[in-house]
C-alpha cells in the first residue's frame, strides 16, 4: 500500500466513523464495536449524547455532520465552527483539565495520541 493510500484510510477512517457513530439516522445499528488506537475493544450501545472533545479538527467534524448538541466540552483552541464558543472550555489541547469531563459522565471523549494523560 503506498503511503498516498495510507494517507487517505488515515484520514478517512476517523471522519467515517464519527459521522456513523454520532449519526442523527434511527435506523443505524447499534451497538457499535471497533478497536481504538490503544487496542482496546470498545463497545458502544446507544448514540452518544455527550461528548467531550479534546482535539479541534474533530469538534469541527461534529459540527459539520449535524451534532454539535452532543458535544459538551471543548478545548479553548476549538475555534470553529462559531457555535462551539457556546461549550464548556475544559483548558488546551496539550493540557485539558479532565475533572470537569469526568464530571460530565460523557458517554465519548475523543483525544488523540498526544493526549497521553487521558488513557492513564
Amino acid at each position: 500500500m503506498n503511503l498516498k493510500k495510507r494517507f487517505h484510510i488515515a484520514v478517512l477512517s476517523p471522519i467515517i466513523f464519527l459521522a456513523v457513530l454520532l449519526s442523527t439516522a434511527p435506523a443505524f445499528p447499534y451497538p457499535v464495536e471497533f478497536i481504538d488506537s490503544q487496542g482496546n475493544k470498545i463497545t458502544i450501545n446507544d448514540r452518544p449524547s455527550q461528548v467531550v472533545s479534546l482535539v479541534p479538527s474533530i469538534t469541527e467534524i461534529i459540527f459539520k455532520i449535524g451534532a454539535g448538541d452532543a458535544v459538551k466540552a471543548i478545548t479553548y483552541h476549538d475555534t470553529y465552527p462559531s457555535e462551539a464558543a457556546t461549550k464548556e472550555i475544559i483548558g488546551g489541547f496539550f493540557s485539558p483539565s479532565l475533572k470537569p469531563s469526568e464530571a460530565m459522565r460523557p458517554d465519548v471523549i475523543f483525544f488523540s495520541h498526544f493526549h497521553k494523560q487521558v488513557t492513564d
